[in-house]
């Protein structure tokens, strides 16, 4: 098993099974959905009681955006819903950074507003550390994949272990 933060090779590199999240395009490959991570912006409520609170999304360029930049699409634009449709707000702030870890504790500190998947504040959000803003109106839902090769059929064991790990996190899908 390897625990990577990057996009692997799943062929080139090979992997029997990568767990994936966003857009998949290559066609090279099987991908079978496990469940949707849905995003959330949230801050801590100290940040939230010197700078106000966020009552709609244009709002948010009057504030410091943690950016997280391992986002496969712009780090900048945070993607909204209005009246059923998607639009990114470009926004903008003094912290970016490839590890979702170092921006949650960034959001925990005070430092601003963080664009992030739910289950990474989950526990954060119902301890009351942060709080989720604007939550009807965030627009950012990427699949969550369990993907393997086309070429080759799966063994048994990889098929059994895509199950369980597909019913491992519905047993936990409130987190997404």
């Amino acid at each position: 098993m390897s625990l990577e933060n990057r996009f692997v090779d799943l062929i080139g590199e090979g992997y029997d099974l990568v767990i994936r999240t966003g857009h998949l395009d290559d066609s090279n490959l099987i991908a079978r959905h496990i469940l949707d991570s849905h995003w959330t912006i949230c801050a801590a409520p100290a940040y939230i009681s010197r700078r106000g609170k966020p009552q709609v999304p244009e709002d948010l360029l009057e504030h410091n955006c943690l950016i997280y930049s391992y986002q496969e699409s712009g780090a900048r634009d945070w993607l909204f819903n209005r009246y059923g449709e998607v639009y990114p707000l470009r926004v903008s702030g003094n912290f970016s950074t490839n590890n979702a870890a170092a921006l949650r504790r960034a959001a925990l500190a005070g430092h601003g507003l963080a664009y992030v998947p739910r289950c990474l504040v989950y526990s954060d959000l119902q301890s009351g550390q942060l709080v989720e803003l604007l939550p009807r109106q965030v627009g950012k839902i990427l699949g969550i994949y369990a993907v393997y090769s086309y070429s080759r059929q799966p063994p048994r064991k990889i098929k059994l272990l895509i199950e369980y790990i597909r019913s491992r996190y519905m047993d936990i899908k409130h987190y997404f």
